[in-house]
């Protein structure tokens, strides 16, 4: 396991400094600049939020940014850009939503659980607000063990097609649920994602001529929405059906 680099090796972060950056666990020079890289859904940025954090200017912290990667090991850097621009897209509004209740865990937990081998890698879904075909088709393809590219840009088209709101960024989660029982969805490299928005278009159909029947091949059994009170009611809640 790499080492991390101790802000108190840092000339330029004084005790005063560290003191104020301890309260965010904020202790080395890596996580100093990592947090400087993020984005911050109250100030916009990490480098913003620091500001705020230290009293400093902004060409103060960057100093300190500097100072950070200076110390950094050789071979290893940091580029301190601006933070990306990502969209959200969840809209919970009008969906039947279970009671709030105690979540049951288990008593005895395992010491750690590795998912890497069972989960797809991570996607980007750029500035669109298409957060839920994304999650959607994570959750699909570790439940049904499915390992092909599937095409976030259907779902969220199908998605925008019947979920009421086409002209209205994001959509609702048990609509991707529904369209995932009855319409399915299709291979990635069939309609390829794309990051980019389309003025007055937020679906971008229609779909390529051989989506929808692709599509039929790829959906779930059935879905139930749950007050999940035991971990055991939880892993009943999804029974995945692959029809090919």
């Amino acid at each position: 396991m790499a080492t991390l680099t101790p802000l108190e090796t840092i000339d330029a972060f004084t005790d005063t400094i560290r003191a104020k950056l301890g309260p965010y666990w904020i202790t080395s020079a890596e996580e100093f600049i990592t947090t400087a890289q993020t984005s911050n859904s109250q100030f916009g940025s990490g480098l913003l939020a620091l500001t705020r954090v230290l009293d400093m200017r902004e060409e103060q912290v960057r100093a300190l940014i500097k100072a950070a990667q200076e110390a950094l090991p050789s071979g290893v850097a940091f580029d301190v850009g601006p933070p990306p621009v990502l969209g959200t897209g969840a809209i919970f509004e009008g969906m039947e939503l279970p009671e709030a209740t105690a979540f049951d865990l288990p008593l005895e937990l395992p010491a750690e659980v590795d998912l890497t081998g069972k989960i797809p890698p991570p996607a980007q879904q750029g500035k669109r607000n298409t957060c839920v075909a994304f999650s959607l088709i994570a959750m699909y393809q570790y439940i049904s063990t499915d390992n092909t590219d599937l095409s976030e840009q259907f779902l969220y088209w199908a998605c925008k097609d019947r979920d009421g709101i086409p002209h209205i960024k994001g959509t609702r989660p048990d609509i991707a649920l529904q369209v995932l029982t009855t319409v399915g969805v299709c291979a990635e490299e069939t309609w390829p994602y794309q990051t980019a928005e389309e003025a007055d278009n937020e679906g971008q159909g229609p779909p390529p001529a051989r989506a929808l029947s692709e599509a039929q091949h790829r959906r779930i059994g059935s879905y139930q929405v749950l007050a999940a009170k035991t971990s055991a009611r939880s892993r009943r809640c999804w029974q995945i059906t692959n029809r090919y």
